[in-house]
């Protein structure tokens, strides 16, 4: 009976560590990293990244944009909240003194995308937050009036969105790329406790095969 709950409480333990590194990488896997690029340009290592071209639409709150050549088609998508222009040529969504609170990028018809690099410009300094398909999201504020942001996620997006925050007029998004191959990385930690695990559950199982066969257990 010892021997039995010793069993147990190894398996237990083991498992315990599996499932908890199961569940640190599930959750690093579907959280976007959102960040600001300090260099003033993109900052996302991927180069497979495509350029956004607008059809030179508007004003309306819904836009169309193309992947990687100006041709006209309609295969991006930009809802405003209010109704704007979109540029002709690589995709300007604001044009003039147009003026809004939020944009949402995403692919038409749905597709799924990794990661997107864009600029901001807005009327005042920057309060805005940029949230993902996921539901990832994250806030930055008291900024300046123009910046560039990338967003990075190891499972597949099918938008995001921008919004001004404590009344930010948002009046440009620019440099729009989009990537359909994924530079982020689990965390390393939790890869490490899943091993972990792992291991665990493998040595529980051959020490309860050698209790079964007769042979020597170990103290």
């Amino acid at each position: 009976m010892v021997m039995n709950t010793r069993s147990m409480t190894i398996g237990g333990l083991v498992g315990a560590t599996f499932i908890a590194g199961s569940v640190l990488l599930g959750q690093a896997a579907n959280a976007a990293t959102i960040s600001e690029c300090p260099s003033g340009s993109s900052c996302i290592p991927n180069t497979g990244m495509m350029d956004v071209y607008g059809n030179g639409t508007g004003p309306s709150t819904t836009n169309f944009g193309s992947l990687g050549a100006n041709n006209g088609g309609q295969q991006v998508k930009f809802t405003t909240d209010t109704a704007v222009k979109v540029s002709n040529g690589f995709a300007q969504v604001g044009v003039g003194n147009d003026s809004f609170g939020s944009l949402t990028i995403s692919l038409n018809p749905e597709q799924n995308f990794h990661d997107i690099a864009f600029s901001v410009q807005s009327s005042n300094p920057q309060s805005i937050r940029i949230t993902a398909s996921d539901s990832s999201f994250k806030d930055f504020g008291n900024q300046g009036t123009e910046f560039y942001y990338t967003l990075q996620s190891a499972v597949a997006l099918t938008s995001i969105t921008i919004t001004g925050l404590a009344g930010t007029l948002l009046t440009k998004i620019a440099n729009i790329q989009f990537s359909f191959a994924s530079s982020a990385v689990p965390l390393p930690g939790a890869a490490l406790l899943m091993l972990t695990g792992l291991g665990g559950l493998a040595g529980a199982g051959a020490w309860r095969r050698r209790r079964k066969q007769g042979g020597p257990v170990a103290a």
